[in-house]
Parts: C-alpha cells; sequence; structure tokens
C-alpha cells in the first residue's frame, strides 16, 4: 500500500477534451461576490488573484 494518499494528485488529467494541469478544482462561490451590475467586486477579484498565485 502506498505512503500517499492522492497519489495522482498533481498529475495532468483530460477531461472531455479539456485538459488541466492537476486534479484540483473550486466550485464557484456565489451571487455575493458580485455588484448590482453582475460584476465581480474589487474584493473578488483580489481574493481570486491571491488563489490563482497560490495554485
Amino acid at each position: 500500500m502506498s505512503a500517499i494518499k492522492y497519489l495522482h494528485l498533481f498529475e495532468p488529467i483530460t477531461l472531455a477534451g479539456a485538459y488541466f494541469r492537476n486534479r484540483i478544482f473550486a466550485s464557484p462561490t456565489g451571487w455575493e461576490d458580485m455588484d448590482r451590475n453582475c460584476m465581480p467586486t474589487r474584493d473578488a477579484v483580489a481574493y481570486y488573484e491571491r488563489k490563482a498565485k497560490i495554485s
């Protein structure tokens, strides 16, 4: 038995023709991050920028 629980987590995968560099996904956060014009707020943009830099 392998000591690594999720052996393939950081390996690339292709799903329905779309290529992903790893197998870590995040779900959408919701309408709370939108202004009245359905645009992301400054805080939401900053959050996703930070999240992208970590990934």
